[in-house]
């Protein structure tokens, strides 16, 4: 290989600037104060040169060292200030020799976990994740053999590390020379191009005249180019990079606001955005452009950030009086726009700024002094909150990325549509309705929805509600002009007749919420809130008084559910079963009560299954076919502390947040079991059955069996630690009878 080198130097040198700018993606930045520090060394032996080595570690205050041939096959090898993860030597059979090994060092107090760990013929590889400022870094030492083959080298094994989503920095010996125009460059090059990586090579050579010790990392990074330093007595030269890592800050969701001296300009920006609209555009097209120009409207009527320059402290009590004095003063000059009011309101106003300027200006003296009592106020300053792991399926979730990417997977897991042994034939039976439903469309005329109806229903809308992903708030709704509800109705109108809903209102963001009591450490332990888009909700509102007409003519919802119907609330199921069990008195008879929780029932709708029951309950084709399409095609992404997950599918469920989720979950559970003797009452998903009978055990035990079966054939499952019986009498005794 040296020989070949020497052959090789005048070509190398001439093309040597020209293959720098294009291996890097993008141009090096110079950083400052970078606070990850990384050293490869190819050493070629550690025990021999550990003084050197440890002295190099300790001089450039690296925070992660990759070691290539260490010939360890000891792993109690220890580095003072270092945790070390060891790929340990293999042995030469013919002389039991030690070659290879792979050692990765930590900086003590940087979390770290090993992740990988694989040996091959012509390469071997040791994996480190590491977190700084909470963000995951996966380290990757890697030493490839000399060589000469394509097949031989490990391109695929490179390509699967640069993939990850997570940030990588894989480096060690790779035994190429970027420089060289070989194909085993072009080839690792074109792999970097493919994962929109960077190479990031020092500019002197790293052994003998070439350089085959690098580093290639898959996110855009600030970072200087690496650097080469002092020889360690081995033929390789230590390379060091510093990489600036961008802490992950929480990603605020989006809220647009409108101040309120701008609502004429946001007027305005509407009706000049309108008049790009065209009623002959789809669905998709037409929701597409009304939720554009809402938003550029609300971004560009948004009001300004006023800056005190406090930053998350709050002002001091004098300064805090003479601004609410000033407050004051300035309500008084604009109820009574007098000269004598204004001269007091200003007069106030300028003491008020004289007073924050002299207060920023002791801020930043104490900020940038060093005494001891600013520097323990630093230390003790409140770090940004993280909450604990989180566990589920003997997977361990740290980073804030990893956890609400494992949560969201966690709530993937309960919208499955999982398999029962009648899923065949209700999916198939639904499919015929759904063909016989479309016939009946075609003679069916959808009602015409009037602009009226949706002033009517934006008035009624609450105030300072959640708004979904687009970030629309009703407050926005409530402040639309004219000719922008005209558009909305023509859109909602297009969706009543077409049956088709925008794929953008399909997407829910879930806010997972602590349960109080429980630990936060299972994604069980959390209540998902779903954050629909407030278009979605509106059109949702204009739908729903014909879903309700409906199921009621149909008499489709039962008289023993009480939940999200008119004039009922929950007294009423337990004064009805009161009155019930109060027989028992009289007419001397046992009375019992069983209490059953379905768990995670809203998500575990099956759609086949409802949509079906609509069918066979002659609710209107339009409406069975829009609630399809509604149903069809749902995602999610989870957000949680400050992270967003990849958006997930929902195969199964009603959307919670949504009007008509609830009414279509009162539909499905509509066809439950019912006993003659028994009496049942609900609320939306909890359920109580209650029975007075000298037989009151045994028909209530032939009741809870009905309804059980009946729950398995609609993929419904029992929460048996919630479900409680309670019998009566002169005092109440819990104990499972079921």
């Amino acid at each position: 290989f040296e020989e070949r080198d020497r052959e090789e130097t005048s070509q190398e040198a001439g093309r040597h600037p020209t293959i720098t700018a294009t291996i890097h993606a993008h141009p090096p930045m110079a950083v400052s104060n970078c606070n990850f520090k990384c050293i490869t060394l190819n050493c070629r032996g550690y025990q021999i040169k550990k003084a050197l080595i440890n002295d190099v570690i300790r001089t450039q205050k690296a925070d992660i060292v990759c070691l290539q041939e260490t010939y360890i096959k000891n792993p109690n090898i220890q580095v003072a200030g270092y945790k070390h993860y060891h790929l340990l030597a293999a042995t030469r059979p013919q002389n039991n020799h030690p070659f290879r090994g792979l050692t990765i060092l930590v900086r003590i107090g940087i979390q770290a976990t090993q992740t990988v760990e694989l040996r091959a013929e012509d390469y071997e590889l040791i994996g480190v994740k590491v977190y700084r400022d909470t963000r995951p870094i996966n380290i990757i030492n890697i030493y490839v053999s000399p060589m000469r083959n394509l097949q031989d080298f490990p391109i695929d094994c490179i390509t699967n590390c640069l993939m990850s989503q997570e940030t990588t920095v894989l480096c060690g010996d790779f035994n190429v020379c970027p420089w060289h125009p070989c194909h085993i460059t072009r080839a690792l090059l074109d792999t970097v191009r493919v994962t929109n990586s960077v190479l990031l090579a020092p500019v002197e050579p790293t052994r003998t005249i070439r350089t085959i010790d690098f580093f290639i990392i898959n996110d855009i990074v600030e970072t200087d180019i690496p650097t080469v330093l002092a020889d360690v007595t081995s033929d390789h030269k230590p390379v060091m990079i510093n990489i600036k890592i961008t802490p992950i800050k929480a990603t605020p969701r989006k809220r647009l606001k409108i101040a309120s001296n701008k609502k004429e300009e946001f007027s305005r920006h509407i009706e000049d955005g309108c008049s790009d609209l065209n009623e002959h555009l789809d669905v998709h097209r037409l929701t597409q452009q009304i939720t554009s120009i809402i938003t550029e409207a609300a971004e560009a009527a948004a009001p300004r950030r006023r800056s005190r320059g406090r930053g998350n402290k709050p002002l001091p009590y004098p300064i805090v009086q003479i601004l609410r004095e000033y407050r004051r003063l300035k309500k008084i000059h604009q109820r009574i726009p007098t000269n004598n009011n204004r001269d007091r309101m200003l007069v106030q106003r300028a003491l008020l700024r004289s007073q924050i300027a002299r207060y920023e200006g002791q801020k930043i003296t104490v900020t940038n002094s060093n005494d001891l009592v600013t520097v323990v106020k630093k230390l003790q300053r409140k770090q940004p909150s993280i909450g604990p792991q989180v566990l589920y399926e003997n997977i361990t979730a740290t980073s804030p990325q990893e956890k609400v990417e494992l949560i969201a997977y966690c709530y993937q897991k309960q919208n499955e549509n999982r398999r029962t042994p009648n899923h065949d034939g209700i999916e198939a039976d639904w499919q015929r309705k759904l063909q016989q439903v479309v016939r009946r469309r075609q003679l069916e005329e959808p009602p015409y929805v009037t602009m009226e109806d949706v002033i009517c229903v934006v008035k009624k809308m609450k105030r300072n509600t959640s708004p979904g992903d687009d970030g629309i708030t009703t407050n926005i709704l409530k402040n639309l002009p004219e000719i922008m509800l005209r558009w909305i109705t023509i859109l909602v109108n297009k969706i009543f007749i077409v049956g088709e809903y925008p794929d953008s209102w399909k997407q829910a963001i879930i806010i997972p919420i602590p349960k109080p009591g429980i630990p936060s450490n299972q994604p069980n332990a959390f209540r998902p809130v779903s954050l629909l888009s407030t278009l979605s909700r509106l059109t949702e509102l204009c739908l729903l008084p014909y879903l309700t007409t409906a199921m009621d003519e149909e008499q489709m919802i039962r008289p023993w559910q009480y939940g999200f119907r008119q004039n009922r609330s929950t007294i009423h199921p337990v004064l009805g079963m009161m009155n019930h069990l109060r027989t028992e008195r009289f007419s001397r008879m046992p009375g019992i009560v069983a209490c059953l929780d379905f768990s995670k029932a809203f998500d575990t709708v099956w759609h086949a299954a409802l949509l079906r029951d609509l069918t066979e309950r002659r609710i209107p084709a339009w409406i069975t076919i829009l609630i399809n399409n509604y149903l069809t095609n749902r995602s999610f992404i989870v957000f949680y502390e400050g992270c967003r997950s990849t958006p997930r599918p929902a195969k199964s469920g009603v959307p919670q947040g949504s009007h008509i989720g609830p009414h279509l979950y009162n539909a499905y559970v509509a066809n439950m079991p019912w006993h003659p003797l028994v009496k049942t009452w609900g609320y939306a998903d909890d359920t109580a059955l209650s029975v007075v009978h000298p037989n009151a055990e045994e028909i209530l035990n032939e009741q809870s069996l009905s309804i059980q079966n009946w729950a398995t054939d609609k993929k419904l499952s029992l929460n048996i630690n919630k479900c409680c019986v309670i019998r009566t009498g002169a005092t109440l005794v819990r104990s499972p009878v079921l």
